[in-house]
């Protein structure tokens, strides 16, 4: 495959990621069980084999990326020769010293194919340019195998949860990692 250039966000992007198929297919998805009494709360993640392949919907509001794109810290976009083919939005006004991947997206052609990594880390050499960012984290669908998967690759640990956390009610994994 050829060499993947990141970039940061220039205007004229928007209508290109716009276009791009958020949604994905899986065939492990990873459950929370919450066992609770009035003393304790237990957490269990495990990562289940599906029956059959499944098509998950991207969990957030396409209509509204447009406008957060506006608001959020950094947009970076992957291309090859010139041909967009994916984006990672970055957001450090959560926690200081903390940089947030709110969305990490590549077009279904160039999946599994390096992007995501290559999107990863250069928001790494982005945040290690910014002043007091020393943490990365990763905020993932928990039906997002890929991701999860990738995450555990390139050194990030989980570090927690929240379910019900998008408009799908779907649970949020969260992925740390020392940068």
């Amino acid at each position: 495959m050829k060499e993947v250039r990141v970039r940061e966000l220039v205007l004229s992007d928007l209508p290109v990621l716009e276009k791009i198929d958020h949604n994905f297919r899986t065939d492990y998805v990873w459950q929370l069980d919450l066992l609770s009494d009035e003393n304790e709360v237990n957490a269990k993640l495990r990562e289940v084999r599906l029956p059959r392949e499944m098509n998950v919907s991207y969990p957030k509001k396409l209509d509204m990326l447009s406008d957060n794109w506006q608001l959020k810290s950094n947009v970076l976009v992957a291309e090859i020769d010139r041909k967009t083919i994916g984006y990672m939005i970055l957001n450090y006004d959560f926690n200081p010293g903390l940089i947030r991947v709110t969305d990490l997206v590549v077009t279904p052609e160039f999946r599994r194919k390096g992007v995501g990594t290559a999107l990863l880390e250069g928001g790494e050499v982005w945040a290690n340019m910014q002043t007091g960012i020393k943490r990365m984290m990763l905020e993932i669908q928990s039906k997002n195998h890929p991701a999860i998967c990738l995450a555990g690759k390139l050194g990030f640990e989980f570090c927690g949860y929240n379910d019900k956390y998008y408009h799908t009610n779907d649970v949020a994994l969260f992925f740390m990692k020392l940068i």
